[in-house]
């Protein structure tokens, strides 16, 4: 599996977006099941959306206004869960591409 840990597989990923320009019409929301995206995406969401590699990012500074804010709550197995609010300009690019990734694929409009 290239790397892909049995633990990350396990993983539960939900993203909400809320904010942008004026608030409006842009919230979207997914719910996956690592162990069920297809590659590449499975690999991509096991090293970007990681609780570490996003803990990392909080410290990040905010850019602009009308920003985008990605609700991001990882449940590893056993129970655990973390939640991470970033904004878009303390998401790197290629996270920003697998995010979009993810709501194109598997995602809803409120």
């Amino acid at each position: 599996m290239g790397g892909v840990t049995a633990g990350c597989l396990a993983m539960m990923i939900s993203i909400t977006t809320s904010g942008g320009i004026g608030g409006f019409g842009l919230a979207r929301s997914v719910q996956a099941s690592v162990e069920n995206l297809p590659e590449p995406l499975r690999t991509e969401a096991c090293s970007r959306l990681d609780p570490r590699a996003l803990g990392a990012l909080r410290a990040a500074p905010t850019r602009g206004a009308d920003r985008v804010v990605y609700h991001i709550v990882i449940t590893q197995p056993g129970g655990g869960v973390a939640r991470f609010d970033l904004g878009e300009g303390a998401l790197p690019a290629d996270t920003l591409d697998l995010i979009d990734a993810l709501l194109a694929e598997h995602g809803t409009r409120p």
